[in-house]
């Protein structure tokens, strides 16, 4: 009799989620009947972790680690580097007298893969 219900679970859509490492916010969302594919990209490879879960109503489960916890890994290294004030910015020349960045200003310095949640340190 079980096995009657298995089998008809199999041809049930499942929602596929793929959620933070805290379990807190969902990035991804889709039904599939036949599996999942999840491709990350070298930017967002490092020691982040995001959590895969799969579910027949699309309801998570915070009670139960149901799903699994994956990262991706390549070569870390920088891909480029500049001075900006937007992420994808033009770069600022600070020897223009209306282009600088001071202290306290939010600047995006570099381009990396392989780094993403971990720590580093930018000396000036």
């Amino acid at each position: 009799m079980a096995a009657k219900y298995f089998a008809e679970d199999k041809k049930k859509p499942v929602i596929w989620m793929r959620q933070t490492q805290d379990r807190k916010i969902i990035l991804f969302q889709v039904p599939s009947t036949t599996g999942y594919k999840f491709y990350i990209l070298k930017k967002f490879c490092g020691s982040y972790h995001y959590y895969i879960e799969a579910s027949f109503s699309g309801q998570r489960d915070f009670k139960n680690n149901v799903g699994l916890y994956v990262k991706g890994w390549c070569e870390p290294k920088i891909i480029s580097s500049k001075w900006s004030y937007q992420k994808g910015g033009a770069s600022i020349k600070n020897n223009k007298k209306g282009q600088h960045i001071s202290y306290g200003h939010i600047a995006h310095l570099l381009q990396t893969e392989g780094l993403n949640g971990n720590n580093l340190i930018v000396e000036l």
